[in-house]
């Protein structure tokens, strides 16, 4: 009688890997679960690298961003612009940096709008174009950022335009701003429209603060020989 046969031993097994038994649970997964998991995942990169572009401000479309751009433009100007365009360029920078009480408020658009004010006055004192002068004469008064430099480039522009009427009432709103300018400037007005004691006064009053000036002395006397007698 043969001697009953031995069944072999099943070789011993290692258990199975992490990465085996995630595989194994993923596959029994149900399949919209895994679907939600995926989109979920792009859904929430998506959102971290939208949040990445906002902080380096590429969606910054606030006031200040724009005053910014319009900053540049108003500096560099363009070989393509005459005087005219420049100067509303740089009266649209002003208008993008005070355009609310919010944007007066924040530093810098004052600084922003003060800059592109300073750039007006270059342009302007080298305009000859009456289109670019009469620009000038509109540059934008904003209470708190450079007032007496806005006025001032107004009077200047008034002065060449030979626009009486406007710059008396100009030129009184710069000395009011305490610029002697203004009485020069109000004196010229009214001595062409003929008011010599008006002038006179004024011219005066100018040689106070500009003293050796020889265009104002000549001024003063023509006025003084035209004037009635008070």
């Amino acid at each position: 009688m043969m001697p009953p046969v031995s069944e072999p031993e099943d070789p011993k097994t290692d258990p199975p890997s992490l990465f085996q038994t995630a595989m194994a649970k993923m596959r029994s997964m149900n399949r919209r679960y895994l679907t939600y998991f995926i989109v979920g995942g792009i859904v929430v990169d998506v959102l971290i690298v939208a949040a990445g572009l906002w902080w380096l401000g590429v969606f910054d479309s606030d006031p200040a961003a724009a005053a910014r751009d319009s900053l540049s433009a108003c500096i560099q100007g363009s070989p393509t612009q005459d005087g005219a365009a420049m100067i509303d360029t740089c009266h649209e920078t002003v208008a993008h940096a005070t355009g609310s009480p919010d944007a007066r408020r924040d530093p810098a658009n004052t600084e922003i709008a003060a800059q592109a004010l300073r750039q007006i006055q270059v342009i302007c004192r080298v305009a000859l174009e009456r289109a670019a002068l009469t620009r000038c004469a509109e540059t934008p008064v904003i209470e708190g950022i450079v007032p007496d430099l806005a006025v001032r480039t107004r009077v200047e522009a008034l002065l060449r335009l030979g626009d009486h009427a406007r710059l008396r009432e100009e030129a009184s709103r710069l000395i009011r701003y305490g610029d002697g300018f203004g009485y020069l400037a109000r004196g010229l007005a009214h001595h062409a429209t003929g008011d010599y004691a008006s002038a006179v006064a004024d011219y005066r009053e100018a040689l106070k603060r500009f003293p050796d000036d020889p265009t104002l002395l000549d001024n003063l006397a023509r006025a003084e020989v035209s004037a009635p007698p008070s």
